[in-house]
């Protein structure tokens, strides 16, 4: 049963090293093309420069390799746009990220809880069937199409943010 882990983890790793690396275009050469890095367009001899210094000039099986161990051990690579650790941009976003997703849930406790409580009080009745139609509609609504909706009426409508 855990060689299934092993298998299933093996292949969303070989997953997330080989998507980037399937999609077309390079992204140093793009960097170029939108004028530049650092505000300047990239040379020929800077792109193999970075293509060099990031390892990829060499085999796939090679860069898979170099990537595997450097994501064992905690080292997702530097940032090109941010030029700066990417775990050190992750850790930058986790503090907001997990304060929303504390406010969700606080929010969506206050209103469920009770809500659930009448209409466990008022079991077949009209409230009880009103507020299970809500969480019913709730839990079919796609979250990202309610989100940009949400964010339309009170930013944009309301101006509220």
């Amino acid at each position: 049963m855990r060689s299934r882990y092993v298998v299933v983890l093996l292949v969303v790793l070989a997953a997330n090293f080989l998507l980037p690396r399937l999609m077309p275009g390079d992204p140093f050469e793009l960097l170029s093309v939108e004028d530049g890095y650092a505000g300047a367009a990239f040379t020929d001899e800077q792109i193999a420069r970075y293509k060099a210094y990031y390892g990829l000039d060499k085999p796939l099986p090679v860069q898979f390799g170099y990537w595997l161990r450097e994501v064992l051990q905690g080292n997702l690579g530097t940032s090109i746009f941010l030029q700066r650790p990417v775990t050190q941009a992750l850790w930058e976003r986790a503090e907001p990220t997990a304060l929303l997703a504390l406010m969700a849930v606080a929010i969506a406790a206050l209103i469920g809880v009770p809500c659930g409580i009448v209409s466990a009080v008022f079991r077949g009745r009209a409230v009880d069937q009103l507020f299970t139609g809500i969480a019913m509609l709730g839990a079919s609504i796609p979250s990202f199409w309610l989100g940009i909706v949400l964010i339309q009426i009170f930013a944009v409508s309301f101006g509220w943010f």
